[in-house]
This record gives structure tokens, sequence and C-alpha cells, in this order.
């Protein structure tokens, strides 16, 4: 009969930790959404434009120029504007749901033949770039985990700590590290990657237009050239045509 008692006792404490984890699990995704006004704001985004320097991910592109990138997410259709390493001004559209190159201008010139390891390479670029500013927007994936749910007081600022894991696809990548979220914002302070082994403190959340935050300052404590800083953030609802098909 003991026994019986002891293993229906376990059971119950178990059944109360799984219950209490969703609601960690909840609380969180509710708090980052929270952040950035609702997620509604996030998915009734049509065009979304930012431009920035930093996050260094590409062999071709020199990422202390400023860049650009304006994405109509309905079509996936885009337009990238940099600097290449030569210091040549690009000017390259494309689709990005199906990572389909449409046209390239270097030094407005029109290049017919588009160079694979520039196309790669942009995207690339680009692919890391949203991983930073749509952070907040891991919400949306499904089947991510929020474990290891902690409270911290960092200078006198009360932080919840989670590890989130995600094995998908976030812009053409897994996710995997330690969270900072301050409790009363649910903005994200800090990102640990454990995947890139990058350290990032996050600051400076942004209205983008239309009720939507998003961070703009990511410094990477121990990779300079990983800090990224975010100057435009903008959102519209209406962007000529043109501007996907044209210089």
């Amino acid at each position: 009969m003991k026994t019986i008692l002891k293993i229906a006792f376990l059971y119950i404490i178990m059944q109360m930790n799984a219950i209490l984890g969703i609601a960690q699990e909840s609380n969180i995704q509710m708090k980052l959404e929270s952040s950035i006004g609702g997620i509604e704001n996030w998915q009734n985004t049509k065009f979304l434009l930012f431009s920035c320097t930093g996050n260094d991910n590409a062999n071709l592109l020199n990422s202390s120029s400023d860049r650009s990138l304006l994405w109509n997410r309905e079509t996936g259709e885009c337009r990238f504007e940099g600097q290449s390493t030569k210091n040549e001004k690009l000017v390259y559209l494309f689709n990005f749901k199906r990572k389909q190159p449409l046209k390239l201008f270097v030094n407005a010139v029109e290049i017919k033949t588009i160079e694979t390891a520039l196309q790669r390479d942009i995207q690339q670029q680009v692919n890391e770039d949203l991983k930073l500013l749509l952070l907040p927007l891991i919400t949306e994936l499904k089947g991510i985990n929020f474990t290891d749910i902690k409270v911290k007081l960092l200078n006198n600022e009360k932080l919840l700590s989670t590890f989130v894991s995600y094995d998908g696809s976030f812009y053409d990548g897994p996710i995997k590290g330690n969270l900072l979220i301050n409790e009363n914002t649910g903005e994200i302070k800090a990102f640990e990657n454990t995947i890139s082994m990058v350290n990032y403190q996050v600051d400076q959340y942004k209205d983008a237009g239309s009720g939507l935050k998003l961070p703009t300052s990511f410094i990477a404590l121990n990779n300079k050239k990983k800090s990224c800083t975010f100057t435009t953030v903008s959102t519209f609802e209406h962007v000529e045509a043109s501007k996907f098909t044209e210089l």
C-alpha cells in the first residue's frame, strides 16, 4: 500500500512540474510578443525595410559599409543594396522565398551573369541580419522550446533567463542559446548563441511603424566583427513595384 501511495505521489509531482513548465514557457512567449507590441503587428506587416552595419558574415561584402534590404513578405521579392569589398556599389534584386536571383547592378550597370559566390554571400548576410533583427519573433516557430527558466537580478534589473532551442530553420538555421529577458517589458537584453559562440548584448527597441517594435543594437561582447547596428527599421503598406525590378 505504501509503495502505491509513493508512486501516486511521485506521479502527481511530475504532473505538477509538467504543468508548471508549460505555464513558464507560455509566459516567456507572451512576454516576447508583448515586447514587439503584439505578434499581430508583425503578421500584418507587408513590407519591411532595414539598413545596418556590422554583423560580418560574408567574404565579398563590406560589412562596415551601410547596407539595406527592402522585403515584400507576401511575394518574397527583395531589393538589397550594399558595397562589395572592392568598394563597388551593389543593387541585387532577388526572391527571398525561392532564393532566386533576378538582377544585379554593379556601380549602376546591370551584370548579365551573376557570380554564384556573390549570390550566396548576399543571401547569407541577409539571413544573418534577419536572425538578429527578428529574434523576438522566435515565438512563431512551431516546436521551439524554452527550458531552464530562472529569475536573475542584474544591475537592479529583474530578468528571466531561459535556454531556447529550435532544430528547424529560422532564416536558414537552427537556434540554440541562452536568452535574458526583462521581466516587465519582455525585451531581450542578452543572447548567448551556443551555435556561433557569440554573446550579444541587445538593446534599443525602436518603433518600426504600425506599432511594431524591434531591437536595433546587438553588441557582440566576444567578437566585435559580429556586432550589428540597425540604423533604419521601417514597415510600409505600399511600395512601388519597380523597386523590385529596376535600378
